[in-house]
């Protein structure tokens, strides 16, 4: 299932990028009380384009990282930079909506991370 189309369920979706920088010029445009964002973007990671919109958008939008990526030490880095939610693609369906309601209550959300083999 789509992001959009999860999100449609219950938010209005005012836009949809595909890179960072995109990303960065449609908050700074369209002033959003939420972004859903990936981490893995290019040239401008999800990550590095939260950071330029936490700090140049006011009001500030609540932003939910999603990633495939389960690294304790970038999520504890996403909210040191303000990020809201940090969602696991594994667990999209079930922890997106209510990452986003977390968010908007000015709370932070994070999915389980799956373990790491290492």
């Amino acid at each position: 299932m789509g992001v959009e189309r999860l999100l449609g369920r219950q938010f209005r979706v005012v836009g949809a990028v595909g890179d960072g920088s995109a990303l960065i010029e449609a908050a700074l445009a369209l002033r959003p009380r939420v972004i859903v964002t990936d981490l893995i973007m290019e040239p401008t990671s999800g990550l590095e384009a939260a950071e330029v919109i936490l700090a140049r958008c006011r009001p500030r939008p609540a932003i939910v990282m999603l990633t495939a990526i389960a690294d304790e030490e970038i999520a504890r880095r996403a909210f040191a930079t303000g990020i809201l939610g940090f969602v696991s693609k594994t667990r999209l369906t079930e922890d997106l909506i209510p990452a986003i309601g977390a968010a908007l209550a000015g709370s932070r959300f994070l999915s389980p991370l799956p373990a790491l083999d290492v």
